[in-house]
């Protein structure tokens, strides 16, 4: 969990006082044999990169 439920109503716009919770979650995603997070990620990062590539090529033409 990133926040606790008293720190959602109490700041709701800031970072989590605890990180060390964060972390732990991440090393258990990424220690699972299921290989789906990952995929998914890099298909992420892939779209990403050639939208961003794209808009970035399509705007110095157009200019």
């Amino acid at each position: 969990m990133f926040k606790s439920t008293s720190e959602i109503t109490l700041t709701p716009l800031s970072l989590p006082s605890d990180w060390g919770n964060i972390w732990k979650n991440f090393v258990e995603i990424m220690g699972r044999q299921n290989d789906d997070y990952l995929k998914s990620f890099m298909n992420s990062v892939i779209i990403t990169n050639l939208s961003v590539l794209s808009i970035g090529i399509l705007s110095a033409m157009a200019a």
